[in-house]
């Protein structure tokens, strides 16, 4: 992965085009030179017509500067020079008139109440709302088809951590709300359900906070994925303690859902068969468990080096954490996945939280930039919802989906569905995570990389991978790979 990854836009027939180009750094220039061309052949046209008249001709130049807001005041400055050698010059401010079309609408839902609430909630509502408006302060998304900068429009329900509600809602946002392109849902139930709308009314889709395989592997045309498929989501965290070498057996968790199963699942595997490691201990556990002595029996007894916790809320993974702490059961590493979410640090307690991994997408030490959402675009949206990556991470999976979805109407340049599709399909670009291609697995791949499930072959889903951390002395720290890493794995990690 390049620092400079970020700088390239995106790759299109061979085509490659710079972050300024696409979007324009100045927007009141990019708008002025549309703006300008018009009134430069207004005046061309003018001045044609009164040449037959030399004695009452005069050259007028107009220079126009404008913002992109609706009903801005504009400042128009007219030069006007007379026959006489007098020269005038007006200054006229005025309120445009002008207006966008239409706005680029897109749907989601978003669990603001319900089991997934707590990973989500309010503050993702929040963000959504903020990062609308900060892109319509810079301008808008330009849309070729229009010749100007549209507003974006999020339009947004809460689904209730629920499927039934979240396919009623898919269906309201295409049927009813007209949207152009569509985001989707928390994990991967209502993931399934929104996806299934989208590929029926053959609407383009963006999968944002679930990346199970069985989403993308039912040949569907509309999907593509934002992510790494979730069986790869401890693949850089293995490949660290492979390269380690201190840990030498561990143990895995999982919760009885279809997230937990495929990360659990695939760590097993993967741990055996590429990192040499021991598997001692793999147990699956009911959602709504509250008692966790059992497992932290069999844990005790089998004494791994590494515990593995895959579940979908942070918060039972949180629970089970507290629970080994208040039994006086401390492995030599613990990693679970949403360690870094604030579900999971207000459950298990922050005393508690020294030595402790889980994953990540971003960290603001990435050397990446996004096509949007710069670094200045992430600080401001955290500093104005506000919400903490460190303690929300999968608020910031939902920033790059949405960041996606923008960037797909302004390569299409049209908000034609069929169009917009197509560049989700064959476009990349950079964004906060790295660069982002929709993509397929090459037929050579690792079978192993798709265990537990079949291999999502020829399906679309995402390449951003997921970062391993620790957290240390108060805050996260990268660890894989080197070239990315902010920290150094410790290791045991609890003392």
């Amino acid at each position: 992965m390049s620092s400079d990854a970020g700088k390239e836009v995106y790759v299109s027939d061979g085509v490659k085009v710079s972050r300024r180009r696409f979007l324009g750094v100045s927007t009141a220039a990019a708008v002025g030179g549309i703006v300008g061309g018009v009134i430069v052949g207004a005046v061309g046209g003018y001045l044609a017509g009164q040449a037959a008249a030399p004695e009452k001709t005069f050259t007028e130049t107009r220079t126009v500067t404008t913002t992109l807001a609706p009903g801005a005041p504009t400042t128009v400055t007219q030069t006007v020079t007379q026959p006489v050698s007098t020269t005038v010059t007006q200054t006229i401010t005025q309120a445009t008139t002008t207006t966008p079309p239409r706005a680029i609408k897109i749907g989601l839902t978003i669990p603001i109440t319900g089991m997934y609430a707590p990973m989500t909630g309010p503050t993702e509502s929040k963000m959504v709302s903020t990062f609308e408006t900060m892109v319509n302060e810079r301008g808008g998304i330009y849309v070729k088809e229009y010749k100007q900068r549209l507003p974006i429009k999020f339009i947004y329900y809460d689904d209730k951590s629920d499927v039934a509600t979240v396919e009623k809602l898919y269906t309201k946002l295409i049927t009813e709300d007209n949207i152009d392109l569509l985001v989707g849902p928390f994990t991967a139930a209502p993931s399934m359900a929104a996806s299934t709308v989208a590929e029926k009314y053959r609407v383009p889709y963006v999968d944002a906070q679930a990346n199970e395989i069985p989403i993308f592997n039912r040949g569907y045309k509309y999907i593509v994925g934002s992510m790494d498929t979730v069986n790869t989501w401890f693949k850089f965290y293995l490949d660290m303690v492979k390269a380690d070498g201190r840990p030498k057996t561990f143990a895995v968790v999982t919760w009885d859902d279809a997230f937990g199963m495929e990360c659990g699942g695939f760590a097993a595997v993967y741990g055996e068969k590429r990192c040499g490691l021991k598997l001692v201990l793999s147990e699956k556990i009911a959602h709504g468990t509250m008692d966790f002595t059992p497992i932290i029996t069999k844990l005790q007894a089998a004494d791994p080096d590494i515990v593995i916790a895959s579940e979908i809320t942070g918060t039972s993974q949180a629970l089970l954490w507290k629970q080994m702490n208040e039994k006086g059961y401390r492995p030599r590493d613990f990693h679970a996945l949403f360690a870094p979410s604030e579900a999971f640090i207000k459950t298990a307690g922050r005393e508690i939280m020294e030595g402790v991994g889980g994953d990540v997408k971003w960290l603001p030490e990435m050397p990446f930039e996004g096509t949007i959402v710069t670094k200045e675009f992430m600080r401001d949206l955290q500093e104005r919802t506000p919400y903490n990556h460190f303690e929300n991470s999968t608020i910031t999976d939902l920033v790059c989906a949405l960041e996606i979805a923008c960037v797909a109407v302004q390569v299409a340049g049209s908000l034609d569905r069929e169009k917009i599709n197509e560049a989700l399909h064959t476009t990349q670009f950079g964004t906060i995570w790295g660069p982002w291609r929709a993509t397929v697995p090459l037929p050579d791949e690792d079978p192993i990389l798709a265990a537990p499930y079949d291999p999502p072959r020829g399906k679309y889903f995402g390449t951003a991978p997921w970062y391993p951390v620790q957290y240390q002395q108060g805050k996260w720290v990268t660890l894989w790979p080197p070239e990315l890493k902010t920290g150094e794995y410790r290791y045991p990690a609890f003392k």
